[in-house]
């Protein structure tokens, strides 16, 4: 398993199968990961910094990570009723 495939791991554990045969075949799917996994990163250096901009950078990002999380969640339940 990637890093990027256990960044979403992490949040669906229910899932492994159907994450590592996403990740496999589904390059859109294999991107959403990798993202999730920089955000993931990004955020985690932030947070706790100081500064207007960094509060703002981080609100950018949360709502980024939402959004790729609920994309990925989405296509995991597709491909686990198919």
């Amino acid at each position: 398993m990637t890093d990027s495939e256990a960044a979403v791991f992490e949040r669906f554990p229910g899932y492994r199968d159907v994450i590592v045969t996403l990740a496999r075949r589904d390059a859109r799917f294999r991107d959403r990961c990798g993202e999730l996994r920089d955000t993931d990163k990004r955020l985690a250096e932030l947070l706790g910094r100081p500064g207007r901009l960094m509060r703002l950078e981080c609100e950018m990002l949360s709502r980024r990570q939402g959004a790729l999380i609920e994309e990925i969640a989405v296509r995991l339940t597709q491909e686990n009723a198919a």
